[in-house]
C-alpha cells in the first residue's frame, strides 16, 4: 500500500511539473506571473485534496472540506491542461518540430484547456440529464405494463454535495412519477460522518411502490453500518445479497458492492446466487454498483 502511494504521488507531482512548466512558457502568463507564484499555486493545489483527507480524519471537517472541493475540481482542471499540453507537443514533437510555432502552439493549447475548463463547469452545475429507456421484460405480467422506474448512481451526496442539491434530485425524480426508485450505491461521499443529518433529506426520495437501494464501494468506505440504518430509517430498502418484489410478478434483487467482499470475485458471484435464490417468480430486475 505504503508503494502504491508512492508510485501516485509521484505520477501526480510529474503531472503538475509538467503543467506548471508549459504554463510558464505561455506569452502572457511568463510576462505577468512569477515563477515563484506559480510554483506555490501548483503547491497549494496539488496538495489540496490530499490535505483534506488527512485533515478529515483529525476532525478539521470544516476546513477539510474547502480544501476537498478545491482538491476535487483541481484533478478536473489539471487534467484538461495536461491532455491540451500535451497534444500540442505530440504536434510540434515536443518542440523539435514546427519550432517557431511552437508558442502559438502551447498558447492556444491554454486557450482551449481554459475552454473546456469553463464548459466543464457548466456542465457540472446544470441539472443532471435524465435519459429514457423502454424495457420489454420476458414474463412481465400485463398489469404492469407501462410500470416507471428510476435509477440513480453515484450521487456522492456529502461535503461537495448539499441537502439543496439532494432536495432537488428528490423533487426531479417526483416530476417524473415514477412507481419506484433505485439507487445503484455510492449514495454518499466517504466521510465517516457524512450521514449526519441527511435523514429528512433521505425521506423526501419517495415513490408509491418503495426506494430500493444496494451499497456502493463508497459507502463501505464511509462506515458502513450508520449509513445502511440511515437509509433503512428513511424508509429505503435494502437490498444485501437479497431479493424483494416491487408488485405481482415483478421481482428486484441486488447484492452489496464487490468491495465489501475484498473484491472478490468468487464471493462475488455467491452472493449473487444468494440474493436470487429466494427470489418470487416473475420478471427480476438485478441491481449492483459494480458489474460481477
Amino acid at each position: 500500500m505504503k508503494l502504491f502511494f508512492i508510485i501516485v504521488l509521484l505520477i501526480w507531482t510529474l503531472m503538475h511539473v509538467y503543467v506548471l512548466h508549459r504554463m510558464g512558457q505561455a506569452p502572457f502568463i511568463s510576462h505577468h506571473v512569477p515563477s515563484w507564484a506559480l510554483i506555490a499555486a501548483g503547491i497549494l493545489l496539488g496538495s489540496s485534496y490530499i490535505s483534506a483527507r488527512f485533515m478529515e480524519r483529525a476532525g478539521l471537517g470544516g476546513i477539510s472540506h474547502v480544501l476537498e472541493y478545491v482538491g476535487a475540481n483541481w484533478i478536473g482542471i489539471l487534467f484538461l491542461l495536461l491532455v491540451s499540453f500535451f497534444a500540442a507537443d505530440l504536434i510540434s514533437l515536443f518542440g523539435f518540430a514546427l519550432k517557431a510555432h511552437v508558442s502559438t502552439l502551447r498558447t492556444i493549447s491554454l486557450v482551449v484547456a481554459i475552454g473546456l475548463i469553463v464548459i466543464s463547469f457548466a456542465q457540472a452545475w446544470r441539472t443532471p440529464v435524465v435519459t429514457e429507456y423502454e424495457v420489454a421484460m420476458p414474463g412481465l405480467p400485463r398489469e404492469a405494463d407501462g410500470t416507471v422506474m428510476i435509477v440513480a448512481s453515484d450521487m456522492h451526496m456529502g461535503s461537495m454535495l448539499s441537502h439543496r442539491w439532494a432536495t432537488a434530485r428528490a423533487r426531479q425524480f417526483a416530476s417524473l412519477k415514477p412507481d419506484f426508485i433505485v439507487l445503484a450505491g455510492d449514495i454518499f461521499e466517504a466521510e465517516e460522518a457524512t450521514h449526519a443529518g441527511w435523514l429528512p433529506v433521505l425521506q423526501q426520495f419517495r415513490a408509491p411502490k418503495g426506494v430500493f437501494i444496494v451499497t456502493g464501494n463508497h459507502e463501505l468506505y464511509a462506515g458502513p453500518e450508520p449509513i445502511i440504518e440511515e437509509f433503512k430509517r428513511a424508509g429505503f430498502n435494502v437490498l444485501r445479497d437479497e431479493s424483494s418484489e416491487v408488485l405481482p410478478g415483478l421481482v428486484i434483487a441486488g447484492v452489496d458492492d464487490i468491495a465489501f467482499r475484498r473484491r472478490d470475485k468468487n464471493a462475488a458471484v455467491e452472493a449473487v446466487d444468494r440474493a436470487l435464490a429466494s427470489r418470487p417468480d416473475g420478471a427480476t430486475i438485478f441491481i449492483s454498483h459494480t458489474p460481477i
